[in-house]
């Protein structure tokens, strides 16, 4: 595995003895594929991550999804923040590391359409900023695993 914190919430649903064996068997699947999923994402793709992207994504019950990055939150592993857009122009109107606050101010200001818009809860997108590196004693599989062009003359 790539993430050390996602080793050890691996071992720790192994060896949880609450769990059943089929819970055991989809959360630690579940982790292993986050781990593959998140070695592979750029950069940038990393700061606006989408937990039920990665569900769609590597075939993940959503309530897991959501479950692992709430405890990945917790332990310090993403970041979390929630972004507001227009919903007619697609415009980001504004990002808030508090949903709570986002939801209080009841109206955003659109500067394209210069008008003050309300606030719909629904519409707050929440998105994860994943804070950890890939351990460096496994950056050499990640490495292995692109291929070259092979030229032949």
């Amino acid at each position: 595995m790539y993430f050390q914190t996602l080793k050890d919430l691996q071992k720790h649903y192994e060896e949880d003895g609450d769990l059943n064996s089929s819970k055991k068997v989809e959360l630690t699947t579940s982790v292993m594929k986050l781990d593959t999923w998140l070695s592979s994402i750029g950069r940038r793709q990393a700061m606006q991550i989408n937990p039920l992207q990665f569900a769609e994504d590597e075939h993940v019950n959503w309530g897991v999804a959501t479950r692992l990055f709430k405890r990945l939150t917790q332990k310090q592993f993403f970041d979390v923040y929630y972004r507001y857009w227009n919903e007619d122009t697609g415009d980001l109107l504004i990002t808030e590391t508090d949903r709570d606050k986002l939801i209080k101010m009841d109206r955003v200001f659109d500067k394209y359409t210069e008008e003050y818009l309300p606030v719909d809860p629904d519409l707050i997108e929440t998105v994860f900023q994943l804070l950890e590196r890939i351990d460096p004693s496994e950056s050499v599989k990640v490495s292995r695993h692109i291929d070259a062009p092979r030229y032949s003359n």
